[in-house]
């Protein structure tokens, strides 16, 4: 089962840097709960079932020209995976250019 998580954990990562909403939809449950790297998004950052993670999609394409995660490492633990990465984006309004690491 952990190997199969490790493979949704990285699909996921890929659709939000891809902004690839109907590939999110499949990897996550209708229950999911997400919480936005950014809480400036949404309601504090959280977005809840499938029409959350349209909304975190749509919110992400209305905020960010540039949007992408380099993983750079995981750990497994059971059933979690914490992803290690590195996300670059640029503002749409500023366009200006940060990086950021991140655990997801």
């Amino acid at each position: 089962m952990s190997q199969e998580n490790v493979e949704i954990v990285h699909a996921a990562v890929r659709a939000v840097a891809e902004m690839d909403v109907s590939r999110l939809l499949e990897v996550t449950d209708a229950e999911v709960e997400w919480h936005a790297f950014l809480a400036v998004l949404g309601d504090g950052g959280v977005y809840r079932g499938h029409e959350g993670i349209r909304d975190y999609v749509s919110d992400l394409r209305d905020a960010w020209e540039v949007f992408e995660a380099e993983v750079e490492d995981y750990r497994v633990a059971g059933d979690t995976v914490l992803l290690l990465s590195r996300l670059r984006y640029r503002g749409k309004g500023s366009g200006v250019d940060a990086v950021s690491p991140a655990a997801h």
